[in-house]
């Protein structure tokens, strides 16, 4: 028996990006990645790691919510980007809880536990980019505050990251984008070097 194959049969599958727009979302999920090797300028150096997942309000054709992500660099830097996320997206009164809860570092500003801002409403920029290579990727480039409380649109509390092992796995074979998760169709892809504060001497 024959087994014919054609450039139109395949089994690769181009996931389905989110629109170029500054969408509704509720991250969903806080991911400790660790120790990474970050290289910038040709020199290499150890980061400690945090993804966060955003689970967006719009949906894809197939009727699931986008999903995506953003790597930063655990610290709390007055640079940092990760600092200049929380400080777009909190209010005043999530930093004081925080601060009451697990106090202030020597300069006086609040001591922050990342977890605690799952479930939280923002507003994230999306930006599509292609590649040289015609690849196109969808990019968070900016977040700012929620206008309302979208908890009842947004299932987040369903998004079920994969393993450990399947996240590297994936990583590996495909350039560091994010994991086609249960219950969603399209992700973001962003390159994993982008946020993780190489210019930062710390």
């Amino acid at each position: 028996m024959a087994l014919l194959v054609s450039s139109g049969n395949n089994n690769y599958k181009e996931f389905e990006l989110p629109s170029d727009d500054l969408h509704n979302g509720i991250i969903c999920h806080i991911e400790d990645r660790g120790l990474q090797t970050i290289t910038y300028n040709g020199k290499s150096s150890k980061k400690h790691i945090v993804r966060i997942w955003f689970m967006l309000e719009e949906k894809a054709s197939a009727g699931f919510n986008h999903t995506v992500f953003k790597d930063f660099t655990l610290s709390f830097h007055e640079k940092s980007k990760l600092a200049k996320f929380v400080y777009s997206v909190v209010s005043q009164e999530w930093l004081d809880t925080q601060k009451s809860k697990y106090g202030s570092d020597t300069n006086g500003s609040p001591i922050i536990n990342i977890e605690d801002m799952k479930g939280l409403n923002l507003r994230v920029l999306i930006k599509r980019y292609t590649t040289t290579q015609g690849k196109t990727y969808a990019n968070i480039t900016d977040y700012s505050k929620a206008k309302r409380d979208m908890s009842r649109d947004i299932p987040w509390q369903h998004f079920k990251p994969r393993t450990k092992g399947d996240v590297n796995e994936h990583n590996q074979a495909n350039n560091n984008q994010a994991v086609p998760q249960n219950n969603t169709v399209a992700q973001s892809a962003q390159d994993f070097n982008e946020d993780a504060d190489d210019c930062i001497p710390f």
